[in-house]
């Protein structure tokens, strides 16, 4: 399988974007804000997040929903919110393509991606953040579970295993598959990471670039 690739700024209308493909899924993400926010949805000391999630055909389904919430909980606590207080940040992430088996794989290796991406395009939109996100999708050898594990990218030397700020797991699994799989997600988290990092670094060189001429 070819690696993962990513661009970045791909909508020019929107404060920040990105799209990445992984094997057989390719999502694209945009952010807007900080923008006005409803009065219903103000809150007094940060920015309200907004998250949606459309398909790649039909209308918004249980398993769209169940993602958002699922990307909110990976998402929310990299963004420092308190920055913009009573504003609006949206976040919309279209599927454009992705094929997987089982439901369960399915919804896991969506929300893998989907996190790269959308961490992507926040970078992008330059909305501060406490770190950037890395995630990656782990299937048991014998199909019984599947993981997401979400590990923080770093620069410094510090012991990968204390970036470990995200986990979803689906299916049976005891103790010893747990522990194999979170090795496989470390490995596979930092290979993603240094992926991010050279997209970004790529982007801010054509940017200064741009600037220059």
């Amino acid at each position: 399988m070819s690696p993962p690739t990513a661009l970045l700024s791909p909508l020019p209308m929107a404060d920040g974007s990105a799209q990445y493909t992984d094997g057989p899924t390719t999502l694209l993400a945009s952010i807007n804000g900080p923008i006005e926010v409803k009065p219903r949805d103000e809150i007094p000391l940060e920015a309200y997040l907004e998250i949606t999630i459309r398909p790649s055909a039909g209308v918004t389904s249980v398993r769209e929903k169940h993602l958002e919430a699922l990307l909110r909980s990976a998402i929310s606590p990299l963004i420092m919110r308190t920055v913009y207080p009573r504003t609006l940040l949206q976040i919309t992430l279209q599927i454009i393509q992705h094929e997987q088996a089982s439901a369960a794989c399915t919804l896991h290796t969506l929300l893998a991606s989907a996190i790269v991406v959308v961490v992507l395009a926040l970078v992008d939109a330059g909305v501060p953040m406490k770190g950037m996100l890395a995630a990656a999708f782990v299937e048991e050898a014998d199909g019984s579970a599947a993981h997401v594990f979400g590990y923080t990218v770093t620069g410094g030397g510090r012991d990968p295993s204390e970036g470990l700020v995200f986990v979803e797991s689906d299916g049976a699994f005891d103790e010893k598959g747990f522990v194999e799989a979170s090795e496989i997600g470390r490995k596979r988290c930092l290979e993603v990471g240094e992926l991010m990092k050279n997209w970004v670094r790529e982007k801010v060189g054509k940017d200064m670039r741009y600037r220059l001429k």
